[in-house]
């Protein structure tokens, strides 16, 4: 996790987690391609972390406890 990447750590693990996403499987799962580009997507949320982390971005009540993308 990003130092001071909350924002986006918080709203987006539980998506991942109810994906099935682990540590160290993407090639199980995925060709080259699909993997640099879940490695250019992870990079943007990094720069999102960045800017939310800049800009002093506050959580809402709610962050993390949505169905959004639940699999």
């Amino acid at each position: 996790m990003i130092v001071g990447g909350e924002y986006e750590f918080t709203q987006r693990k539980p998506m991942a987690l109810s994906c099935g996403v682990s540590a160290a499987h993407l090639k199980k799962y995925f060709n080259d391609q699909e993997v640099v580009e879940l490695t250019v997507t992870s990079a943007f949320y990094g720069a999102v972390a960045q800017i939310t982390r800049a800009l002093n971005v506050k959580l809402e009540p709610n962050a993390g406890q949505t169905a959004y993308g639940a699999c």
